[in-house]
């Protein structure tokens, strides 16, 4: 076989590898349901349709049009990339079975990549800006009325910081996770190139672009523990962030209009809140969401929210 041949055949397992990785992960991350993706045609997005259209309200004889698209969130893309390189006589030996394994490994990657991107973003969320101009988690907003971040109270003193958000997947439109994809991911080799001819090394690699962006700040909720919880103040803090989500106030037209809230009518189940939480909770918080009975009384929060547990939301002070 000539050298050639043995490059095109080589490349294209590698690639053919990478794609069935893609494939392969057919079962999205958990958080994948909190997630909208956007498709992106430039190097930055700009989202003055995030601004929410007026809800109904009297009519007084006249129109009331809402000014939309003057909010500016602008959420430029960012190129991503992973790569490893073979010995050119592994290639000119025919040993690819072990090269196939990590570029289906590059594809599986690259397909959950945008799960690890907003999961760091939400870890952000209190340094982050949103689309109405403040941090994603704030004391206050600029559209909209609300508090969506908190702490919670416990009784251990060991020191430990803890972090828990709710995110509200109902929402038809857009849900609280945005990914912006631009391009990719692709798969690619310099094999048969003179670089490659002259170093006696295969590069491979994968890129891709986009960006991880947030949606309503109104649809998520941080709790913050300054130290570890029990399943109780768990359980005090899921009744806090429940009457958080049910005071959120959409942004009116006029300030005559009566106080419309967002989510005063939903029913809190796993298909319409997600519950992230950091890792060294997670016992307690399952236990709170799972149990039947706590302390021989009837669980009120079974149910209430599907559960994500991610490490990234560790490093939340």
């Amino acid at each position: 076989m000539g050298t050639l041949d043995r490059i095109d055949i080589f490349t294209q397992a590698l690639n053919t590898a990478f794609v069935n990785g893609y494939d392969a992960v057919i079962d999205p991350p958990p958080i994948d349901k909190c997630i909208t993706e956007v498709p992106s045609k430039g190097r930055v997005e700009n989202y003055p349709w995030l601004f929410p259209p007026p809800l109904m309200h009297q009519w007084k004889g006249y129109r009331q049009y809402a000014k939309l698209g003057e909010t500016n969130y602008r959420v430029p893309n960012v190129t991503y990339t992973a790569e490893f390189e073979i010995m050119k006589e592994d290639l000119d030996d025919d040993q690819i079975g072990g090269w196939k394994k990590q570029a289906a490994q590059l594809g599986q990657g690259a397909k959950i990549w945008r799960s690890i991107q907003t999961q760091i973003t939400l870890a952000n969320g209190q340094t982050t800006g949103c689309f109405d101009g403040t941090n994603f988690f704030a004391g206050s907003h600029t559209i909209g009325t609300g508090n969506n971040i908190f702490t919670a109270t416990t009784a251990s003193a060991d020191g430990l910081t803890h972090a828990m958000v709710g995110l509200i997947i109902a929402n038809n439109m857009v849900k609280p996770l945005l990914w912006q994809n631009r391009d990719g991911p692709n798969f690619m080799s310099d094999a048969g190139s003179e670089a490659s001819q002259k170093s006696r090394m295969v590069k491979n690699w994968s890129d891709l672009r986009g960006a991880a962006a947030f949606g309503f700040w109104w649809d998520a909720i941080l709790c913050k523990f300054a130290n570890t919880p029990t399943v109780a103040e768990i359980q005090t803090a899921l009744g806090t962030m429940n009457a958080r989500f049910r005071q959120f106030t959409y942004p009116k037209n006029l300030a005559s209009d009566p106080n419309q809230y967002v989510h005063g009518q939903i029913s809190f189940t796993a298909s319409t809140l997600v519950i992230v939480f950091s890792s060294l909770i997670e016992h307690v918080v399952r236990q709170a969401l799972t149990l039947s009975l706590i302390a021989n009384t009837e669980n009120y929060f079974k149910g209430f929210a599907d559960l994500v547990c991610s490490g990234y939301l560790d490093a939340v002070v």
